[in-house]
């Protein structure tokens, strides 16, 4: 099978075989599986940045560490345009950014409180309530 020894070569057979609309020698379930799997990751890479940005905005907005406040806020950043991007290819994907929402910022806010035990965080969620907010506004400097 093709999609374990070339995958590349596969995936140009496979689009080939579309392109000339030879449908009965396309390899039907290793395609279906593919295009399954392309929404999985995207979906993965949400949460995985939407988690690493929540633990930043936290870092930023509660420890009171200045020395680290400039590298928090180039993460916080990056992990920005890496979820605008996904957004840009996908604006279906900010719905389900805002579904998982709730769930990342517990496994952030539970991330940061291992790391920096004794400091205080919220209990209740203080950020923005949409996708939208999370990506744009500068929580910190309301508390300056």
């Amino acid at each position: 099978m093709l999609t374990k020894t070339d995958y590349a070569l596969w995936i140009e057979e496979t689009v080939n075989l579309l392109k000339e609309k030879n449908y009965q020698n396309v390899d039907w379930e290793n395609l279906i599986e593919e295009i399954e799997s392309l929404g999985r990751s995207d979906r993965q890479k949400v949460r995985s940045f939407l988690r690493q940005l929540l633990a930043h905005l936290l870092k930023r907005c509660y420890l009171p560490l200045p020395q680290e406040f400039h590298h928090w806020e180039v993460e916080i950043r990056n992990f920005r345009v890496e979820l605008q991007d996904i957004f840009d290819d996908s604006p279906s994907l900010k719905r389900y950014a805002n579904e998982v929402l709730p769930n990342c910022w517990q496994v952030a806010l539970e991330g940061v409180r291992q790391e920096y035990k004794g400091f205080d965080f919220p209990d209740q969620y203080p950020f923005a309530e949409d996708i939208k907010g999370i990506l744009h506004d500068t929580f910190w400097v309301e508390q300056l």
